[in-house]
């Protein structure tokens, strides 16, 4: 009994885990820094939640405001959550309307226990089988919070009266942490970021990876952390000036930059779309991937390095032909998914090498995005090749 009951909490972390991945799916979720390892702090537009696990209860899918001085919720979204577990106190437990319903987590795990506990499947069956779980089949169950939920994200109010919020639009995944100091606010998107570490070069101090948390904004001046974030090319990297000093200036042109056995770095004013043409991000700089193996595609997730990805970071010849107009016009640039094929691109941008200074400018054309290209970085047609 007692290897059946420790084989229970290790299924239960299962389930946990299934379930913070199945919250973190849900558009318009981000997640803080945990207030305990076990308990995860989520941010859908300004209000924070935490998910908290039951072990000794029936499953239940609870998000719990915080209450009291310790969490702060700032008009920005920004929490700061405590470090030490004894300033954890008191909680209470919002209503869920419309979220994944309980007697589906209960079949989960009992089907769960069942399956761990049984003589004859081990525990890493039983984990095989969790994670097999296909999380897009409950996409159905959207995640409401308040008995009355509004769409209030889709509408860009950060949700309706009363904190009732509901998750809903097309948009990228995002798992955003916020590091604050008295006078600036950084945001990082771990999703977005490949380990480029321009920003550990330009501030060592500020930009740890050997220390938790690894961003201190306190240990640098507002500028020059301003400096450091607009430095990073994949647009992981954003922030929020508090002393009034100067925001983020986009380029006055666009520009994309091809990296070697990497992605393509792009700058300006950036309009990603999917293919039915809706947009699902805007940003001032991203990382887009050519090598086909991303699994947050279009943006690179650095799936090249492990897959063995090589491609130089020059133009070819006859890309460096292609030339409309003499320079580069200020102006949105829409990059539009086709699945399958290339990215397409519509706008004025100017297409370098990562090494030298040879360019060619477009208005209309198309990104191999698959890695089989011979006249990268533009499709040739390749991907239909089978």
């Amino acid at each position: 009994m007692l290897g059946c009951a420790n084989q229970t909490n290790k299924v239960k972390r299962m389930i946990f885990d299934r379930m913070r991945q199945y919250i973190l799916s849900l558009p318009g979720v981000v997640e803080e820094w945990p207030i305990l390892p076990e308990i995860p702090v989520f941010r859908v537009g300004g209000t924070m939640f935490a998910y908290g696990w039951p072990l000794a209860e029936p499953p239940l899918l609870s998000l719990r405001t915080r209450i009291g001085d310790d969490l702060q919720v700032a008009e920005s979204g920004v929490v700061n959550v405590p470090w030490q577990p004894r300033t954890v106190r008191e909680w209470s437990t919002t209503e869920l309307d419309g979220s994944i319903p309980e007697d589906k987590l209960r079949a989960w795990v009992d089907d769960a226990y069942r399956k761990a506990c049984h003589v004859n499947q081990s525990r890493d069956r039983a984990k095989r089988w969790l994670h097999s779980l296909n999380v897009e089949n409950l996409e159905q169950y959207q995640l409401r919070v308040g008995p009355q939920a509004t769409a209030g994200i889709a509408a860009g109010n950060g949700g309706g009266d009363n904190g009732v919020i509901a998750l809903e639009g097309t948009t990228m995944k995002k798992r955003i942490y916020s590091f604050e100091s008295d006078d600036i606010v950084v945001h990082w998107d771990a999703l977005r970021c490949i380990h480029v570490e321009a920003c550990i070069r330009a501030l060592p101090d500020v930009f740890r990876r050997d220390r938790r948390p690894w961003i201190d904004p306190a240990l640098g001046s507002a500028d020059a952390i301003a400096a450091a974030c607009e430095g990073c090319p994949t647009g992981a990297l954003h922030y929020v000036r508090k002393d009034g000093g100067q925001e983020e200036r986009i380029s006055g042109h666009n520009e994309i930059t091809v990296s070697e056995d990497g992605p393509l770095f792009v700058r300006g004013k950036l309009r990603i779309k999917d293919d039915r043409g809706e947009t699902i991000l805007e940003d001032s700089r991203a990382a887009l991937c050519r090598c086909g193996q991303s699994k947050n595609r279009p943006l690179c997730d650095g799936s090249h390095a492990d897959g063995g990805f090589s491609a130089s970071g020059e133009l070819t010849p006859a890309a460096l032909e292609r030339r409309d107009g003499d320079e580069p016009e200020p102006g949105d640039l829409s990059i539009q998914v086709s699945d399958p094929g290339p990215l397409m691109i519509r706008g004025s941008v100017q297409i370098h090498g990562e090494n030298h200074d040879a360019c060619c400018h477009v208005r209309v054309g198309a990104l191999c995005c698959c890695g089989k290209s011979k006249n990268k970085p533009f499709c040739d047609g390749s991907h239909a090749v089978t």
